[in-house]
């Protein structure tokens, strides 16, 4: 396996269920990295530096987050705006992410049926990380895929099951190393 680099955007890590499982999954494995960027900023101010010179270290970048309102979290777009910068990840000099693999690696609350296309009315996971996907094309990376599962809710004792959810994130972690283990 390659030197992969998490990125870790979460709104509410500490009370994760799903999320942290696959974390959790992940973590020991020596050629990975997380970043958790609520760790890492101080009221989503980023240093920079530190997140560009941890993406240039890395050969695979994964982005690690929940669906939120069909996007990524606040904390992740806030990265995405202070740390891609021209000159870094686009336009004359903006070469350092070139080549670099990029996984999205993400869970939704909603049920796997309320992500089926369906003209107006709906839009495939896929379909909804377009932009993501596109971020990460602009910055001359390689989309090397998205790992993606639904269902992911766990609110204890109001919504969803705690077991459920477990194995499905541990799931998501195995086929989530699996596709990093071909990289």
């Amino acid at each position: 396996m390659k030197n992969v680099l998490v990125v870790l955007g979460h709104s509410n890590f500490e009370n994760s269920l799903s999320n942290k499982t696959i974390i959790d999954n992940i973590k020991d494995n020596p050629n990975i990295t997380v970043r958790n960027l609520d760790d890492v900023s101080d009221n989503y101010k980023f240093n920079i530096e530190a997140e560009q010179a941890a993406l240039s270290a890395a050969d695979v970048i994964v982005l690690q987050f929940p669906f939120h309102w069909y996007s990524t979290p606040a904390i992740l777009k806030k990265w995405f705006d202070d740390v891609l910068t021209f000159g870094f990840a686009y336009g004359p000099g903006g070469d350092k992410l070139a080549g670099k693999q990029l996984v999205i690696s993400t869970t939704t609350g909603g049920p796997e049926d309320a992500y089926k296309a369906d003209g107006a009315k709906g839009h495939t996971v896929e379909q909804l990380l377009a932009p993501v996907v596109q971020t990460g094309t602009f910055c001359s990376m390689v989309n090397a895929g998205i790992v993606s599962t639904s269902g992911q809710l766990f609110i204890p004792d109001m919504m969803g099951d705690k077991d459920e959810v477990t194995a499905k994130a541990k799931d998501h972690s195995v086929r989530l190393l699996k596709l990093l283990e071909t990289l």
